[in-house]
């Protein structure tokens, strides 16, 4: 009788160490299933691509100019009352809206694309929905297999990768290439990141006066109501008195806004770099993403 006591007491101990862990082991699986992620979409951007727009999906939907402008891009060609996003939730059973995390468009020489949207998303049946969804709406797809992928009459291919990332490319080359995962990592999705850019090709992108712009990385952040950005240069040729002008002269390049927008100014960093920066207020976000947009969609060659 006298060890009951400690019996009962042994008792109470196991079964809040066994609760404990329970309760840690719950905490763990949501963690893993719903809270950590590890950006993984630029890696399916071929490394040959000379440009790729990074979103921080489950961040800048809370903006409405990335909801009216960037994911209308997804609705571009539809056929029928709903949306396209919204119809392949149906079809494929994901939960885009709650489980996207990331999306990175990629651009190459000759036209060349590839779409990355990143998430918790799951595999299964998710290419034979995709496949029903553009049924209902009328356009004809093959379903292929080795690997599973549909493809569509202009040649682009849908398919998931292996870390769930849903990838359209803008052919089967493209896609075995995206599939693959194996391009380098780019400084792209970082921590407080709306929106980021890296672009660089051999020869650069001419700004007048025999001025290049080699290569250049801009992070777009959001911090208390207004939208703080950086872009980083690096140049070739002499005359970049006034560097700011390269975003008036340039056309055909990937960061062609206003100078004037959010207070630009410029730094010296080093011969042959300057770093724009800049704070923008809302009004200047949506002309940026508007701008970027266009950018985008004239890439892809999506109709208006």
């Amino acid at each position: 009788m006298d060890e009951r006591p400690g019996l009962a007491s042994r008792v109470v101990f196991i079964g809040l160490a066994v609760s404990l862990a329970l309760a840690l082991g719950v905490a763990f699986y949501i963690y893993v299933r719903y809270v950590r992620y590890e950006p993984v979409a630029a890696l399916h951007v071929p490394a040959e691509f000379d440009t790729v727009v990074h979103v921080s999906v489950q961040q800048a939907v809370v903006y409405e100019p990335f909801r009216k402008h960037l994911l209308h891009l997804f609705e571009a060609g539809r056929r029928g009352p709903e949306s396209r996003l919204l119809h392949l939730e149906r079809k494929t059973t994901l939960e885009l809206g709650v489980d996207s995390r990331e999306a990175a468009f990629g651009f190459g020489p000759e036209g060349r694309w590839v779409i990355a949207m990143g998430g918790l998303f799951r595999r299964q049946a998710v290419v034979a929905g995709a496949q029903r969804m553009l049924k209902d709406e009328g356009i004809p797809s093959i379903l292929l297999e080795a690997p599973e992928r549909l493809r569509v009459a202009s040649g682009a291919e849908f398919a998931v990768a292996e870390d769930g990332t849903l990838l359209l490319a803008q052919s089967a080359s493209i896609l075995t290439q995206a599939l693959g995962a194996s391009a380098p990592q780019r400084p792209l999705a970082q921590r407080g990141t709306l929106g980021s850019l890296v672009a660089s090709r051999p020869g650069g992108w001419p700004v007048g006066g025999g001025r290049r712009v080699l290569g250049v990385r801009v992070q777009l952040r959001a911090a208390d109501g207004r939208f703080p950005y950086e872009a980083h240069f690096e140049i070739d040729g002499a005359g970049w008195e006034q560097p700011l002008d390269v975003f008036e002269q340039t056309s055909d390049g990937p960061w062609a806004l206003p100078a004037t927008l959010g207070g630009a100014r410029s730094t010296p960093a080093g011969p042959q770099a300057f770093v724009v920066s800049g704070e923008l207020d809302r009004a200047g976000l949506e002309v940026v993403v508007a701008r970027l947009a266009f950018f985008v969609r004239q890439r892809l060659a999506l109709p208006k």
